[in-house]
């Protein structure tokens, strides 16, 4: 997973090898939740933004409410 290029807000208050050690655990979370998103009964409403500094959310925004069944993003 190599969205160090997007995270330049923590590239500057990180040391690399503790940014990388975070994005390893998500990156294992998406891994692990991915199959069952289709299971989710609930409804949820996802926030993103274009001007998030610290992760590209209006992207993974998007991505969840495709994935999500009963999803809606703002």
């Amino acid at each position: 997973m190599d969205m160090l290029p997007q995270l330049p807000a923590l590239r500057l208050v990180l040391p690399p090898e503790t940014l990388s050690w975070r994005l390893q655990l998500i990156q294992q979370g998406i891994d692990w939740m991915k199959p069952r998103y289709k299971e989710v009964k609930q409804r949820a409403i996802i926030l993103g933004s274009d001007r998030d500094m610290l992760i590209p959310s209006a992207e993974e925004a998007e991505r969840l409410r495709k994935a999500l069944p009963r999803a809606r993003s703002r």
